[in-house]
């Protein structure tokens, strides 16, 4: 600590002492102050590692969390009754930690929860993301659920309409399978097929509910 203190005055005087002589009038800054300036920062940059290093020699020194946000993240818009249809389109997404994923809704009454790929059409747990149920009778519903991907772990979503039997019926996606697993969609859906009735998630959670970003209209 004693040493590298030595060293950082002695960086600054060396630094202060070969600031070269400028008149003082035109200048935005003298080169003194510059001189100056780069000399205080060699002296506090030396400081404060020495005094990391005594921390942490002591236990005491903790690393600050580090948190990246990512400007480059994708959104990708998952379309609900897709077409007339009781599906998702698309059903099957690949998307990084951060991404968005942004559900839109068309006719008639569709929704979007989250199971397990072991109990389709049922809460994966009382956690479940659930966008509730967005009615319209003609063209987009007039608010979106957007999701943040946190996980690259498979995520598994239905549709939990009972009215028309939706995850029974096929109206099913995935975020982020396994590829190497049998635990594919064709097989979740098959296995959804075999259950009775849908049940949704106890509350609307686990995303965002909101207009379209970017207005009205597929």
């Amino acid at each position: 600590m004693v040493a590298i203190t030595s060293f950082a005055l002695v960086a600054a005087a060396t630094l202060a002492s070969a600031a070269p002589a400028y008149p003082s009038y035109g200048q935005p800054e003298s080169a003194t102050a510059v001189a100056q300036a780069e000399a205080d920062s060699v002296f506090g940059n030396a400081v404060a590692e020495a005094s990391a290093v005594a921390d942490s020699a002591s236990g005491s020194w903790h690393a600050p969390p580090s948190k990246t946000f990512n400007p480059f993240r994708a959104t990708h818009r998952v379309i609900a009754g897709f077409n007339g249809m009781l599906r998702y389109e698309p059903e099957n997404i690949v998307a990084e930690i951060g991404d968005l994923v942004e559900v839109h809704y068309l006719p008639k009454n569709h929704s979007f929860a989250q199971s397990s790929f072991q109990k389709p059409c049922v809460p994966i747990n009382d956690d479940a993301k659930f966008s509730g149920f967005m009615p319209t009778k003609e063209g987009e519903a007039p608010n979106v659920f957007t999701i943040e991907i946190d996980s690259k772990e498979p995520q598994w979503y239905y549709c939990p309409q009972t009215v028309g039997s939706h995850c029974q019926m096929g109206m099913a996606m995935v975020i982020n399978q396994n590829f190497n697993s049998p635990n594919t969609l064709d097989a979740y859906k098959a296995a959804a097929n075999k259950t009775e009735v849908s049940i949704s998630p106890p509350r609307v959670q686990g995303g965002t509910i909101a207009p379209p970003p970017n207005g009205p209209g597929l």
